[in-house]
């Protein structure tokens, strides 16, 4: 488990030349989201592109 909003920043890290962590990579995976930021998480997941995602 992720926490939803550490994961979104955590993705932008190349954007400020920083590596982001590998682990939180969710290529090829089935991921479920939920909460007040899950929309944002959701396109997010499918641009990485996460095998399946659910949004509770």
């Amino acid at each position: 488990m992720v926490p939803a909003l550490a994961w979104l920043v955590d993705i932008c890290r190349p954007l400020w030349g920083e590596p982001a962590r590998a682990e939180w990579n969710v290529r090829g995976r089935h991921v479920v989201i939920g909460g007040d930021i899950a929309m944002h998480c959701v396109r997010t997941a499918l641009c990485q592109g996460a095998a399946s995602v659910t949004c509770l």
